[in-house]
């Protein structure tokens, strides 16, 4: 599940920087909100690691948020990895590593 990790990882980071690069240069509020995101899924990351369903269940809802709002507010280069997270964490061999015991 490091796989999983590492790509809530980058697409946080992703959201983070050109999040608040639009933000400081635009100040819109879709960005701030983006950037507020970007935090929860540096939680979830944790929660991804210890393989919690509830985690799991949550990085694919709010990756299904996160590519709507990114291609709204024009953060392309956030659309990409938060597809690849998506795509990712629906797999089944993936998916299955979630199930509750």
């Amino acid at each position: 599940m490091t796989i999983a990790g590492w790509l809530i990882i980058l697409e946080s980071l992703t959201g983070l920087i050109v999040g608040g690069i639009n933000y400081i240069i635009w100040e819109d509020d879709l960005s701030l909100l983006g950037i507020v995101i970007a935090f929860i899924d540096f939680w979830l990351y944790t929660m991804i690691l210890k393989q919690e369903y509830s985690a799991w269940m949550m990085a694919v809802i709010f990756n299904r948020i996160v590519i709507f709002l990114y291609a709204t507010g024009y953060n392309f280069p956030g659309v990409f990895p938060s597809l690849v997270a998506f795509l990712y964490l629906i797999m089944p061999n993936v998916k299955v590593h979630f199930v509750r015991k």
